[in-house]
């Protein structure tokens, strides 16, 4: 049976206004998503590494290669030699071309991995931005109606009480504020860890991301293949081949004798036999606890962008009754705190429902049953 799932698009508006209180002499440096994401590919030291393994591997490959084509299959060897000349041809190059295949698939995953802390902190920075500018935004308005009140209690329309209670307000609100501050100056230093520059640098965000598009998965289907192709079975299947294979090339070029260790390459046989079964059961659990992660995780968001629709109206009702005199001004303060609340609790879980399905892509994306 197919399964549609339906995901949000989220997008970002240019924000640069808003920069926390590093040294005056910070680097200031704009950056898009994209740019961001070069940046940190760039200066990744432990991509840099794989990619000298990968050369390394290359040369070693191409190494086993030559010495497979030179090498000299004589049985007036001796056995130890005629073994090793065995190993030379047939075994070595496929192990060498294995560790390049592995160290080629861990760089993609971890490029990939990279890429996913990009946009978690990129996003998180313009939400720390936003959240400083309505905290901002909301004290100004609140001191603003302070200042009303303190005309209207000159002229006895008001209450002291009423006053104090607007002071005290504004001061949790500036409290707020320093908190806030101090959200966004972490922020801006995890953005700077996740690209590998300068932990002062300030950045400017200049970007429109889309954190999801729309995606539609045949669960069902993405099963089926990930019992055969999936990356536990793809390695168990790999690892059980290559041991036969040993067991082939040791049985192939052992001269006049039983090769030694016959039985241990059988009981690794076999357990390996059996680690690839569990693989296949591993991959179908994984997908379906992936896929209903992303399931409860969009659950999540909708109960949010649902609190913020009551948070909306009720701030919206509110207003209009302080409005007619019917409310204290605070009750409209404490409204639009919760209008806040809910939009930033929106933005974190739709990081992390970007998270699960980026995750999830990736690890299906070479699953043909997937829809487009």
């Amino acid at each position: 049976m197919k399964r549609i799932l339906s995901l949000f698009v989220v997008g970002v508006i240019l924000l640069s206004a808003v920069v926390p209180a590093f040294a005056e002499d910070s680097e200031k440096i704009t950056v898009s998503l994209e740019k961001a994401i070069e940046l940190a590919t760039e200066n990744s030291i432990a991509i840099k590494n794989y990619e000298n393994n990968i050369l390394i591997a290359e040369r070693n490959l191409k190494s086993a290669q030559h010495e497979a084509d030179i090498v000299k299959l004589d049985k007036s060897l001796s056995s130890s030699a005629y073994l090793t000349a065995g190993k030379t041809k047939e075994y070595t190059p496929v192990v060498k071309e294995r560790t390049l295949e592995d160290l080629k698939t861990d760089k993609e995953k971890a490029v990939q991995d990279l890429q996913i802390s990009v946009v978690g902190s990129y996003y998180t920075l313009y939400n720390q931005m936003l959240s400083m500018e309505t905290l901002n935004d909301n004290l100004e308005v609140q001191k603003e109606e302070l200042e009303s009140k303190k005309k209207e209690l000159s002229l006895g329309l008001t209450t002291k009480n009423s006053v104090l209670d607007l002071e005290n307000n504004i001061a949790t609100a500036e409290l707020e504020i320093k908190k806030a501050k101090w959200n966004l100056e972490m922020a801006q230093m995890d953005l700077a860890k996740t690209l590998g520059v300068d932990l002062n640098t300030i950045f400017i965000l200049t970007d429109n991301p889309e954190l999801l598009s729309v995606i539609e998965y045949d669960v069902e289907a993405l099963v089926e293949k990930a019992v055969l192709e999936g990356t536990s079975v793809s390695k168990a299947q790999k690892d059980l081949d290559m041991k036969k294979l040993e067991k082939e090339v040791e049985t192939r070029y052992t001269l006049y004798k039983r090769p030694e260790g016959a039985e241990d390459f059988d009981k690794s046989i076999a357990d390996l036999e059996k680690a690839l079964a569990d693989a296949k059961v591993t991959e179908e659990v994984k997908i379906r606890s992936d896929y209903n992660s992303i399931l409860s995780a969009q659950l999540d968001l909708e109960i949010s962008k649902l609190k913020l629709e009551i948070a909306e109206r009720t701030l919206s009702t509110n207003q209009l009754k302080y409005d007619l005199g019917m409310l204290v001004y605070l009750d409209v303060v404490k409204n639009q705190n919760s209008v806040a609340d809910a939009k930033l609790d929106i933005q974190t879980k739709e990081l992390n429902l970007y998270k699960l399905v980026e995750a999830f892509n990736y690890y299906i994306q070479d699953f043909n049953e997937v829809s487009e």
